[in-house]
């Protein structure tokens, strides 16, 4: 902003250019702040700011506008001088009272601001504010820089071989500008952004390419300070110069930028030389597009002219066609064939191939009188191909129905070849496919109705890739049917321990066949009749054996249905006690006893008793759900009560047998006065752990192998002459030195 006498002669120059009169003592003053400009801070025309203002001295009216005018500080003669580039409304019917905070207001600088600085002040109508009238109290001041300028140029100087077709459907020659009415071409596709409209397309061959140039940007071929960016369809390119070399289809287009800022976007001005920075006028956009000379081929009889080699049969041909005619109005295709590359044999769209040789064509399109393209087809050789050979392998003349029949051509096999297979005149290939080898299961002869009592007839066609074909002589064979075979019992026995079962097989579909029984594993012969007869567990199968040796096997399981009868352990009891029964294994049971004992009921796996001697050893027969029976004991020992006698009390209950010399030995002397008493010992659940024919006071806790016992309490049995059982008790072993 201007400073000093200049910035003086600047606020008096703008104040009689708005005013007209000299500023009033009574007056609103509006004040512009700053213009907001974003990095790298540019101003650029056609583009948008923000303008900060506020309201110094007085009162905007109620729904009053204050406008934003531009002028050139360098020529008072400029027309962008007072443009109206902002407009703030009061939006209440309130008036806005000065002073204000900052108002901010977009502002749009004209297209036709000149490249110099120029200053943005405030007006508004006198009936608007209070008091009247509106001052701008200061002036913001800004460098405008001008929009860079983009245009487009064809360089037909690279590529002669160019042709344009214009909105009016007119062709033009790139080289000589002449039209040739009539002349149509693409038009740029709808879509793109920004919208391409119904301009000039050029047109070249499929694989040239041209040259597009800015020639706002070169000066003796030198670049000036504007950047680049090309667009192809509306998407950035990547080429950042001021050329681009067009070699795909599509809609070119280029945006120039000055300063980072200040942007202009090209339209197509025509043609000219690169070398030269010479151009003529044109019309606007550019629309690139490459004709595709259409090379395919096409054959007629026998043969695949666009594969390589192309093969017939013998005394056969081939037609090879390349298109005939171009899709222009204007253009048309002319033909040269060549046989073996050098050898041209004709200029017609189409030829008959009957011998071997490389076949190609030089097609060449033209269009209007200036433009043409040629392209060389693809090359297609041609094989004479002989008749392939065709049979069927001899296979056996009778299956037994169910099995597989392979079968198979012996002659080479060439992938090349097509090969079909027929089953009673009924193709087979959508089921095996291409191939000199299949396999037919029974699914497939049931499925063409071919059955145990059936014949089947097959041969094979094999045809080579462009037709040829040979037809196998057909062979025959025959079906019979496998014997089904039946069972007297089911395929899972189950016997209980010693029992047996005999299981007799037979046919089921009236085929005739000789049984056989094995065991596995081992194949041990078991029967060589229809009855077998099993004892013990084990997988049995039987074979039957019908006409053409067609066997089938069945297999019988025998398992057996075991019960384990549990009556529980041995126990100890005091004289007269109730004793708990707890048996188990099997869903029915039965208890008894070695002697008259009373049981609560007999059938109960947890019946309670009261033996009558001191030893009773009770049985518990135990049934199985499938009828099985098993039978296990347990016994049960009476101790009665120590008598008055002197020689009971003096029994000891415990042993310390940890080698210090105290209490190491069970001593019953006192009950054994020198009689040969037998010594037993029992653990807790009634087993015996120790026993001594004659006891002489020797035993320190160990078991009958002499290992040590755990520490707890065991019961002991004493058995002198002339008694039952002299002394039953309970011992202690504690080890464990305190």
């Amino acid at each position: 902003m201007p400073t000093g006498k200049t910035r003086s002669v600047l606020l008096k120059w703008i104040l009689v250019f708005v005013l007209g009169s000299p500023a009033l003592v009574a007056q609103t003053l509006l004040t512009p702040v700053n213009l907001v400009v974003p990095s790298p801070g540019l101003i650029c025309p056609g583009q948008q700011y923000d303008l900060n203002f506020r309201i110094d001295n007085g009162q905007l009216l109620g729904f009053g506008t204050i406008e934003i005018r531009i002028f050139n500080t360098v020529n008072p003669g400029d027309p962008v001088n007072g443009t109206v580039v902002g407009t703030f409304v009061n939006p209440g019917a309130s008036p806005i009272a000065g002073p204000t905070p900052i108002i901010t207001e977009v502002v749009t600088i004209p297209l036709n601001a000149a490249n110099t600085i120029h200053g943005f002040y405030l007006t508004a109508n006198p009936v608007q504010v209070n008091p009247a009238p509106a001052i701008s109290n200061d002036t913001t001041f800004r460098q405008v820089t001008p929009l860079p300028v983009a245009s487009m140029v064809l360089d037909s100087a690279s590529n002669s071989n160019v042709f344009r077709t214009d909105s009016t459907n007119v062709l033009q020659s790139a080289q000589f500008g002449v039209p040739v009415p009539g002349g149509v071409a693409p038009i740029p596709p709808l879509g793109f952004d920004p919208p391409v409209p119904k301009d000039s397309t050029v047109n070249l061959c499929q694989g040239d390419s041209i040259l597009l140039w800015n020639p706002d940007s070169v000066s003796n071929v030198t670049l000036v300070s504007y950047d680049h960016e090309w667009f192809i369809n509306g998407q950035p390119s990547g080429e950042t110069k001021h050329f681009i070399w067009a070699k795909i289809p599509g809609y070119y287009s280029l945006v120039t930028t000055q300063g980072g800022a200040c942007r202009d976007t090209a339209t197509y001005i025509g043609l000219g030389d690169f070398a030269s920075n010479a151009h003529t006028d044109g019309v606007a956009g550019i629309y690139i597009h490459f004709y595709d000379v259409d090379t395919t081929l096409t054959r007629t009889g026998f043969g695949n002219a666009a594969g390589k080699p192309t093969r017939f049969c013998a005394g056969d041909s081939v037609v090879l066609s390349a298109r005939e005619t171009s899709s222009h109005p204007l253009g048309g295709y002319t033909h040269v064939w060549t046989r073996n590359v050098n050898d041209t044999i004709a200029t017609t769209a189409s030829i008959v191939v009957k011998d071997a040789a490389d076949y190609a064509v030089w097609i060449t399109e033209r269009i209007g009188t200036s433009f043409s393209c040629s392209v060389l087809s693809n090359t297609v050789t041609t094989e004479v191909d002989p008749i392939p050979p065709a049979a069927v392998a001899p296979v056996l003349p009778t299956y037994c129905f169910g099995e597989s029949v392979l079968l198979e051509d012996p002659n080479p096999y060439d992938n090349n070849n097509i090969y079909q297979w027929f089953l009673n005149g009924n193709n087979l290939f959508g089921i095996y496919g291409d191939t000199n080898r299949i396999e037919i299961d029974a699914a497939t002869f049931a499925n063409f109705g071919i059955l145990a009592d059936s014949t089947a007839q097959v041969w094979i066609s094999v045809i080579d890739t462009l037709g040829c074909d040979s037809v196998s002589a057909p062979i025959s064979f025959s079906f019979v049917a496998y014997p089904e075979i039946g069972l007297s019992e089911p395929d899972s026995i189950g016997l209980c321990q010693g029992d047996s079962i005999t299981v007799t097989a037979f046919v089921t579909n009236g085929v005739f066949a000789n049984f056989e029984w094995r065991q596995t594993p081992g194949n041990a012969l078991v029967s060589n009749n229809s009855n077998a007869e099993f004892k013990t567990p084990g997988t049995y199968y039987v074979t039957a054996t019908g006409p053409n040796n067609c066997e089938t096997t069945d297999t019988v399981y025998v398992s057996n249905l075991s019960v384990t009868a549990n009556a529980g352990p041995n126990q100890t009891v005091n004289a007269g006690s109730v004793v708990q029964l707890n048996g188990s294994g099997g869903v029915d049971y039965y208890w008894y006893a070695n002697s008259p004992v009373y049981f609560s009921n007999p059938f109960d796996p947890k019946t309670q008793t009261i033996p009558t001697a001191d030893t009773t050893t009770y049985y518990l027969q135990a049934t199985s759900a499938n009828g099985c029976q098993d039978l296990d004991s347990m016994q049960v020992f009476v101790i009665y009560p120590v008598d008055s006698n002197a020689r009971f009390l003096e029994v000891n209950n415990v042993i310390t047998p940890n080698g210090d010399g105290i209490n190491d030995f069970f001593d019953l002397s006192a009950l054994t006065q020198g009689d040969d008493c037998e010594f037993i010992v029992l653990n807790r659940w009634g087993t015996q752990v120790y026993y001594k024919r004659v006891y002489t006071a020797q035993w320190n806790g160990v078991d009958e192998g002499g290992n040590e016992l755990p520490d707890g309490t065991y019961y002991f049995l004493l058995k002198c002459p002339g008694d039952e059982y002299r002394f039953k008790s309970a011992v202690s072993i504690i080890r464990s030195k305190q």
